[in-house]
């Protein structure tokens, strides 16, 4: 899948730049006007960056989630959340564009994962002349859109949202019996949908709701209460391969201040690093992804010369930000995996299981690789990653390959990461024994991320799997032990409670090169 990036916005935080890209991109690639159109017919849909505010982001839960590849906006949907009251939460798209370039390669059902949460929810949907947009909607939810019950609910759904959508409110008549068709009177052309259609036609699609008049659009919904629908196995397995990317712009938008949990752990965490080694005074010390820069910071305000390494732009942003004036520390946005810096480092960190991160040993040995890379012989390397003999233990819900799609759907979603970051929480845990993986169904919601649920996955060693992985690397392991978080220099067993966590220092050998 074509590499892009998520950014979410509330309506009231979007900038006139980004009205205007998305009014650059509608009328580019929107659609054209039909026969019935008067002198606009066979010109391009266009709206200014105005009209699309007013029209499309009137709602007080109106958000946009942006996909980018590189600077370039390849694709946006509009959308607001609204209570439907005794049923839960509907989230409606107002608007839904894709870049013709990257139109049936899987990304407007990417952008849709990214706004949709698959609990709390009551129906999800949008009003669309375009077969493809109703394909992304079913594949992003996992279910069919049926007729009876969009039928069933369409009064309510419409009432729902008129006042904050002017084209839907218009909406007098109502729908044609066997169909989904609602009169919106827009005159769009159709040569481009009808192709679509045939397209999945062709291919055995059973389409379920009618055809279009000239003036129709389909309100097209999928309701929670409905069943999964056949595809929805390899639809998960999709959505946990998408989420890889989709997590780390989610996560930049998490509000871990001061007082979150993890954060207050950073002096004792600093003071058993440098316990831990032998440095010079004034040692030229690499962080691995640093995040928010909390102990490349911290390290720096002990005398330290400190380089900062994260794929997260914004969460380097912050890290500047906090870093305020100290000339000792720098930051780079770069992939861990691929940093090779001109320099050698007498130490460093990677902390907080960035190794772990992704489920494969392979990428995860990769940063371990750039670890071993950047230091000079001699070096030392304190490592953490998430202690799997514990989770192996406490496990109350176990998968393998075979059935990891339904067992993941129904595992209860939790904003574990935002509340308590306490990821070992076995009742929001699914384990893969075999892989050594944990999935958890995370709920993010914040004033930089629309209410969203997202897959994370993530690698969790035993010791000797970590010991060996750092082995491979080239490093000498010098230490190598279970803790708890805040008291690394406490020992505990492999399946102790508090045990979260494995502490690993390496050490470059001296004769290597």
């Amino acid at each position: 899948m074509l590499d892009s990036k998520i950014i979410w916005k509330r309506a009231g935080s979007l900038t006139e730049n980004d009205l205007v890209e998305c009014a650059t991109l509608f009328s580019a690639h929107y659609g054209i006007w039909a026969e019935g159109a008067g002198n606009r017919a066979g010109k391009r849909v266009r709206q200014s960056a105005g009209t699309l505010k007013d029209n499309y982001l009137r709602g007080p839960e109106s958000w946009a989630a942006q996909a980018y590849h590189g600077n370039e906006l390849i694709g946006y949907a509009f959308y607001q959340r609204s209570d439907l009251a005794g049923k839960g939460h509907v989230t409606w798209v107002t608007q839904f564009v894709v870049h013709k370039d990257h139109q049936n390669k899987g990304l407007g059902t990417r952008i849709l994962r990214a706004i949709w949460s698959q609990s709390k929810q009551y129906a999800w949907g949008l009003v669309t002349a375009n077969p493809a947009a109703v394909r992304a909607l079913e594949k992003a939810t996992l279910r069919r859109c049926e007729v009876t019950m969009i039928q069933k609910n369409w009064s309510a759904l419409k009432n729902l949202v008129s006042s904050d959508l002017p084209y839907i409110a218009a909406v007098s008549k109502p729908m044609r019996e066997g169909t989904t068709a609602v009169d919106t009177n827009f005159p769009l052309d159709r040569t481009e949908s009808n192709a679509t259609m045939d397209s999945l036609m062709s291919r055995g699609h059973d389409w379920q709701l009618g055809i279009l008049g000239p003036l129709e659009e389909w309100a097209a919904f999928t309701f929670s209460e409905q069943a999964y629908s056949t595809e929805a196995s390899s639809l998960v397995r999709e959505w946990i391969a998408d989420c890889d990317s989709t997590v780390v712009d989610a996560y930049q938008g998490m509000a871990l201040d001061a007082d979150h949990k993890w954060q207050s752990k950073t002096k004792h965490e600093v003071d058993y690093f440098l316990k831990s080694i032998e440095s010079p005074s004034k040692a030229k010390i690499f962080d691995i992804g640093c995040g928010t820069g909390r102990h490349s910071i911290e390290l720096a305000a002990r005398g330290h010369n400190v380089v900062g390494v994260d794929t997260g732009s914004a969460l380097l942003e912050k890290a500047i930000h906090s870093a305020n004036s100290i000339s000792n520390i720098k930051f780079e946005c770069c992939d861990a995996r691929l940093w090779r810096p001109n320099e050698k480092f007498d130490c460093g960190i990677c902390l907080y299981d960035v190794v772990g991160s992704f489920a494969d040993d392979v990428e995860n040995a990769k940063i371990l690789t750039t670890a071993y890379f950047c230091l000079k012989q001699g070096g030392y390397f304190l490592l953490t990653v998430m202690n799997g003999e514990l989770m192996d233990s406490i496990a109350q819900h176990r998968t393998d390959n075979e059935n990891l799609p339904m067992n993941l759907l129904s595992l209860e979603p939790s904003p574990t990461m935002q509340d308590t970051g306490n990821i070992f929480s076995p009742k929001y845990v699914l384990w893969h024994d075999e892989k050594g993986v944990a999935y958890r169904r995370e709920l993010f919601e914040s004033e930089k991320v629309a209410p969203c649920e997202l897959v994370v996955r993530d690698r969790r060693y035993s010791k000797q799997e970590i010991k060996q992985l750092c082995e491979t690397a080239g490093f000498e392991v010098v230490d190598i032990r279970y803790a708890k978080l805040g008291a690394w220099g406490n020992e505990v067993g492999p399946t102790d409670s508090s045990s979260k966590e494995i502490i690993i220092l390496c050490k470059k050998p001296s004769e290597s090169v």
